[in-house]
This record gives structure tokens, sequence and C-alpha cells, in this order.
């Protein structure tokens, strides 16, 4: 990888984190893991959660349905996480400010 090598030619760990916009410590902490593994594959493995998209369609006619429902309900429906929900709300233009 392009900064563990720039690292390794004698810059220091700040000029490398600025030249590829990345955090010192990840410097270091990909530094060790190519060291001890030979490879930084497993430093991007980062979230192990899965993917999911909510249909903004479906959403909006729960919410039309039922506008009384609360987020962690409306997860309750589409079997996923209240924030999920508030994020996909959010994405879709979707308020619960009662008009």
């Amino acid at each position: 990888m392009a900064v563990v090598a720039h690292y390794k030619a004698g810059n220091t760990k700040q000029a490398t984190a600025v030249k590829f916009k990345v955090g010192a410590t990840t410097i270091v902490k990909w530094s060790k893991e190519k060291r001890e593994t030979g490879d930084i594959r497993g430093s991007f493995d980062v979230s192990k959660r899965r993917a999911r998209k909510i249909d903004p369609e479906q959403l909006k006619a729960v919410v039309k349905e039922n506008p009384c429902l609360l987020p962690k309900d409306i997860a309750l429906i589409f079997g996923c996480t209240d924030d999920g929900i508030r994020y996909a709300m959010k994405k879709a233009g979707i308020t619960r400010k009662k008009k």
C-alpha cells in the first residue's frame, strides 16, 4: 500500500498523514499489521453490519398509513434499527411533524 510504503521510505507519520489524508494512528496500525501479517487487507473490513436499503416509497406509505408510529415501531416492520429508519426518513425527506 502506498501509505505504508511512503512512511517506510523515511517520511514522518505527520507528513504521510497529511499527504494521504489519513490519521497518524492509522499509519501506525497499518504498518504494524503489514509487519506482522505481510498484508493490510484486514484493516479495511471496518463495518461488520450488513448494508440494507430501505425503499423510500414503502417507508412513505407506512408513515402515511400510521403517522403516530415511532421510528422504533417502524423499524420492527422493516426489520432494522430505529437509527436506520431515522436515516432513511431524513434521506427521503420525511418528517414526523404534525401539520
